[in-house]
């Protein structure tokens, strides 16, 4: 998609960027693809938390925390409470 194109392009700024500054290429390249995805179409926030309707509620799942959160949870909480 467009979208991933553009995030894309921004990380390889940030890569080449990245060699002259003190963060290293890896931080370069993940700078310039969370600011890609930032730019990208005013959906970043959505991206990250879900998207909700007018009324507040959430639409398409929780997002990318969300399911980070999730994730955490289910497979390291849940068992070490089981302990």
């Amino acid at each position: 998609s467009n979208r991933s194109k553009m995030a894309a392009s921004a990380a390889s700024v940030g890569f080449l960027a990245s060699l002259f500054t003190p963060i290293g290429p890896i931080g370069g390249t993940l700078a310039g693809l969370g600011v890609g995805l930032a730019a990208g179409e005013g959906r970043f926030h959505d991206f990250l938390f879900g998207e909700k309707d007018e009324n507040g509620k959430k639409v398409h799942g929780e997002g990318l925390i969300g399911s980070i959160g999730n994730v955490i949870e289910t497979h390291w909480l849940k068992p070490l409470k089981n302990t």
